[in-house]
Parts: structure tokens; C-alpha cells; sequence
């Protein structure tokens, strides 16, 4: 009977206009009955902002599809596409009347005049025109006497409006877009002529009582999540009992990375309710971000046990379970958290990753423009993009979605090693190829396969010795490389160290294991040999590159081995050998 007497007011407040006290009562009644089709229907009337609307009404429509009010809302809010049994609106037909003042009315000063307020504003008002014309004239009199003296600059100095190309799909025409440059990248909302559209929280219950938590709600709409904490701390004070509080309270410290004061806010909201899921999900992140290997499934399980229909925790589950190489058991969480968040890129981003993974390219391509077309604002889209692009050696592709993904996601080493490799096997400037491995490895600095690029390009650079310490030190991380025991080899033979050269390509033909493999090393140690004046030794790996299958040796190296066995043999040796050299 409570509630039924509190809905009843809340209703008479939506239609009185007194939009917080309907927020306050229907807050209440969300509480005690969150799966109230009717609730949330009225509530979606007095939230702020149409996402807040669209979510009210399509938990109307998760609770009762049927409901005529809450499907047109969402095709109204563009939200859902209208269907054919969609019955029409009923207008409301009204009655216009405009209510005539027929007393006259006296005009001009002498109404001003008769009273004396209008009469003393109009005395300051005719004041301050006087003043501005004097001002104005004093202005223009010293403005005339500085041009007698020197011209006005025809530009303002200090940044001026530049336009940066807007890219849309990869690949796809670009439009202009006006953006101020300031030394710091574009917001990519503004770069891309989007605007950023996150998934609705999970949690937004109005507190009109505790304006702070408002306030608290609005700072966090603008990005201020300091001071959207400190807000949510004053609420959290005055109801020391709502779990949704301490849990907004977590949320914020764990993205201010205040990870160990999380964890106790998240476990506090368990505390007051162990029903509600946000808590479960925030908890495994902050565990995860704590320790990559951590085990989180029980509280991703628990989290989907208290709300089946929570999508954002299928998609961590998925993410948890992909990592784990569980990928059967990733796609039955992507299925469902897509039924649930049919707009959101993170679903076909995973099935895109699952898909590379399996060597799938195609169909991880398709899933990684399905992911950007979704929110061109989604970073790790143009990271999958420029993955497949480098699978397919579309690599003016890769380049371009890396080149986007690295302006804005400046400390993920992937995106800068993927550029890099990009960049090398493109054939494009090799100082900003270098560049970007260099900012890889500056952010981690365990990636032997980025040390065995920069090495090859500084060999391109003439830079040998940077070369020998970069192959050396791939060499250390893998012993067994063939392609890293060519390049010391080659470096070593740059720098002049013949002999070095020489016993590091025979290390490198016994880890040949291909016909390719063995005509790159015959190839580069014939150039040695000869650089030691042993032409007649030289001659016998031209001619073993010769007996290799044409197709394994490119026609240039054929070539030149026929040009070096036709040249008469000079027997002199430029260097002393040792035996090992044999």
C-alpha cells in the first residue's frame, strides 16, 4: 500500500513539474522494486539527459516488451527503428487562447516617466552611452595616432585555427575539419566529427535528497573525477547504507588509480549488498590491473549470477577467457553481451581478436571495421585494423590506423611497435620507422623481435655499431634465430670486422633450415670471404647458391654469383684466417 500511495505522488509530481521530488520518489520505489516496467517508465520522464532516457526506457522494454510508450520513445530518441505494428501517438488537441490586456497603454517618455524606477534606469542607462561614447573616441584618437606611426600586424600572434584532415573508415575519403593546434593532439571526438557515445551506466540511480550526489554525477558527465569523488564521498557520508554510492565512489578511484582504496569501497558496497553485481565486476578489474595472472572468474561469475542481464560483465568474462585461451566459452559471452549491447564495439573487437588469433584475417578485418563503424572513437578498433592490415602487407593501411591509434593511445607499446614494423616493411622514412620502435622499446624494453627491426634499420642508416649492440642483444634473447645470427653478421662485416663476420656466418648457415635460409647465407658470406681476399673460397658458395632451386634465390643474387665465378680467381688473401674459418 506504501508504495502504491508513493507512486500515486510520484505521478501528481512528474505532472506538477516538480521533477526532483518525482526523481526522489521513484528513486525510492526503484529500490525497493527495480523491476517495475512502470517505474522506470516515469522515471525516464524526469532524468536529464536523453542516454539517461533511453536506458529508462529500455529496461521498460526489457521488462515488458509489449509496451507501445516505451518502443516509440526509443524510436523517437532514434534509439530503435519503428516497425509496422507500431500504433500511431495519440496528439492532444488544444485550444489556443491568448488572453488580450485590451487598457491602453501610455507610450514613449511619458510613460517612462510617470515611474520612477523605469525613470532612474533610464538616467544610468543614458550615463553609460555617454561614457562609451567618450571612450570611444578617446579609443579611435590614440588608434589614429599609432597607425601614423606604424602598420597593425595583419595576424594575431599565438595559435591560430588549422585543419586537420578527418578520417573516417580506413581507407574511405577524408573531410576537413577545423581543430586548433596547441601542441597537444586533437581530441579524437573532435578529429574523427564524432561524438563519443559510452555505454549507459550501469548505476545511475538519482539521489535528489543528497545533492551531492548530483553534483557528483555531473562532475563525472565533465571529466572530473577528483572532484566527482569528493562529492560522492559527502553522499556516501549522509547514506552511509547505499551500496551504489560506495560503489560510484570505487569506480572513481579505480580510474584515478587508486587501486587499494577501490578494492575496500568495492568490498564495502558487497558488504551493505551482497545481491548488487557492479561491485563484483569493479573488484576483478582493479585484481587484474593488480596482477595481470590473478584469478578473477569467481567474481565475474558472481556478478553475472546477481544480473544475467549485465552486459558489460559477459564482455570481461570474454576478455578473461580469451586471455585464458578458452575462446569457445569467450564467444557464448560475446553472444550474450552482444544481445545485450547491440551497439557496442567491444563485442565485435573481441571476435575480431579470437579471429586473427585462429588466423582468420578475413574475418577478423570485417569484425574490426564492424568494431570502428560502431564508435569511431574506439581506440582499440584502429589497433585491430592495423593488425590485419599488416596481415594482409597492406601496409600503407597499417600505417595509417597505427599512426591514429599512437597519437592517442601514446603510452601502449603495441601500437608503436606495430607502426614501426609497419614502417620498415613499407619501405618509408626509416628515421620515423626508427622513431617509433625507439618509443616501443623506451615503454618496454623486452622485445627482442623490435632490437632485430631497429638493428636491420640502422644498417640501412650506416649506423654498424648500433646495429652489432641491437642483434647482440636478440641473439642473447634467442640463440637459435637465424634471421638474428645474419643480421650480427652482416653488422659485424659493416663495421670492418672481417674475420668476426666471417665465423658468425658460418654460426648462421648451421641454423639454416630452409633452401631460403641457405641462399641468404651463401649469399652474404660469399661478399665476406671476398672482402678477405679469398676469391677461390668465395667461388664455392656462389656456386652452391647456383644449385639452389631458382625459386628460393632472388634472380639479382643469381646474377651476381654467375658475374663473381667468371672473374679470375686471385689467390692473395687480404687478411689472416684462422682455421675455423675453413
Amino acid at each position: 500500500m506504501a508504495e502504491n500511495i508513493m507512486f500515486e505522488e510520484a505521478v501528481q509530481a512528474v505532472r506538477q513539474g516538480q521533477r526532483s521530488r518525482a526523481r526522489d520518489l521513484l528513486t525510492r520505489l526503484l529500490r525497493a522494486d527495480p523491476n517495475n516496467a512502470e517505474y522506470w517508465l516515469w522515471m525516464s520522464a524526469v532524468v536529464d539527459s536523453s542516454k539517461e532516457r533511453t536506458y529508462c526506457l529500455q529496461m521498460v522494454h526489457k521488462l515488458d516488451p509489449g509496451s507501445p510508450a516505451a518502443q516509440r520513445g526509443l524510436v523517437l530518441l532514434g534509439a530503435a527503428q519503428p516497425s509496422a505494428e507500431m500504433p500511431p501517438g495519440n496528439f492532444t488537441r488544444r485550444k489556443w487562447n491568448v488572453r488580450v490586456d485590451e487598457t491602453p497603454k501610455e507610450k514613449g517618455l511619458k510613460r517612462i516617466f510617470k515611474n520612477p524606477v523605469l525613470r532612474a534606469a533610464s538616467f544610468l542607462v543614458l550615463a553609460g552611452v555617454v561614457g562609451v561614447l567618450i571612450f570611444a573616441g578617446i579609443s579611435a584618437s590614440n588608434a589614429n595616432r599609432q597607425r601614423s606611426i606604424a602598420q597593425l600586424p595583419t595576424q594575431t600572434p599565438g595559435p591560430v585555427p588549422t585543419f586537420t584532415t578527418t578520417p573516417t573508415l580506413i581507407g574511405q575519403k577524408a573531410t576537413p575539419t577545423p581543430a586548433r593546434v596547441y601542441g597537444q593532439p586533437t581530441p579524437l571526438a573532435i578529429l574523427l566529427n564524432v561524438t563519443y557515445t559510452p555505454t549507459p551506466i550501469y548505476v545511475n540511480t538519482p539521489h535528489p535528497v543528497v545533492e551531492a550526489y548530483r553534483m557528483g554525477q555531473r562532475a563525472m558527465g565533465r571529466g572530473e573525477l577528483r572532484a566527482a569523488l569528493n562529492y560522492f564521498v559527502q553522499a556516501g557520508q549522509m547514506e552511509p547504507e547505499a551500496a551504489d554510492i560506495q560503489y560510484q565512489i570505487a569506480e572513481l578511484q579505480r580510474r584515478l588509480g587508486e587501486n587499494e582504496l577501490a578494492l575496500e569501497a568495492y568490498d564495502q558496497a558487497i558488504e551493505i549488498d551482497p545481491g548488487f553485481a557492479p561491485p563484483f565486476l569493479g573488484r576483478a578489474l582493479v585484481l587484474q590491473a593488480e596482477d595481470p595472472g590473478a584469478d578473477i572468474a569467481e567474481d565475474l561469475d558472481a556478478a553475472i549470477e546477481r544480473d544475467p542481464g549485465y552486459g558489460e560483465a559477459y564482455l570481461a568474462r570474454a576478455a578473461y577467457m580469451i586471455k585464458a585461451g578458452k575462446t569457445d566459452q569467450a564467444l557464448d559471452d560475446l553472444q550474450a553481451a552482444g544481445d545485450l549491447l547491440p551497439d557496442s564495439p567491444w563485442v565485435p573487437y573481441y571476435e575480431g581478436k579470437i579471429a586473427i588469433s585462429e588466423g582468420e584475417i578475413e574475418d577478423a578485418y570485417e569484425l574490426a571495421e564492424e568494431s570502428n563503424e560502431r564508435d569511431r572513437t574506439f581506440l582499440p578498433a584502429y589497433l585491430l585494423l592495423g593488425e590485419c592490415a599488416m596481415q594482409t602487407e597492406d601496409y600503407p593501411a597499417a600505417i595509417e590506423a597505427l599512426e591514429l591509434y599512437t597519437t592517442y593511445a601514446p603510452k601502449e607499446a603495441q601500437g608503436w611497435a606495430l607502426l614501426g614494423i609497419a614502417q620498415v616493411k613499407s619501405g618509408a622514412d626509416p628515421e620515423k620507422a626508427l622513431k617509433a620502435l625507439e618509443t616501443a622499446l623506451e615503454i618496454d624494453s623486452e622485445r627482442s623481435e623490435l632490437y632485430y627491426y631497429r638493428g636491420n634499420l640502422y644498417l640501412e642508416l650506416g649506423e654498424g655499431q648500433k646495429a652489432v649492440n641491437d642483434f647482440v642483444i636478440v641473439r642473447r634473447l634467442d640463440r637459435r634465430s637465424f634471421a638474428a645470427s645474419l643480421g650480427l653478421a652482416r653488422s659485424l662485416f659493416s663495421t670492418g670486422r672481417i674475420q668476426d663476420a666471417w665465423s658468425q656466418m658460418n654460426v648462421t648457415l648451421e641454423l639454416a633450415r630452409t633452401n631460403a635460409e641457405r641462399a641468404s647465407g651463401y649469399y652474404y658470406r660469399a661478399q665476406v670471404i671476398e672482402a678477405a681476399g679469398e676469391t677461390g673460397l668465395a667461388a664455392r658458395d656462389w656456386r652452391a647458391l647456383l644449385a639452389l632451386p631458382p625459386k628460393d634465390v632472388p634472380g639479382e643474387w643469381r646474377k651476381l654469383a654467375r658475374i663473381a665465378i667468371q672473374a679470375p680467381v686471385t689467390p692473395t688473401p687480404a687478411v689472416s684466417l684462422s682455421a675455423t674459418n675453413q
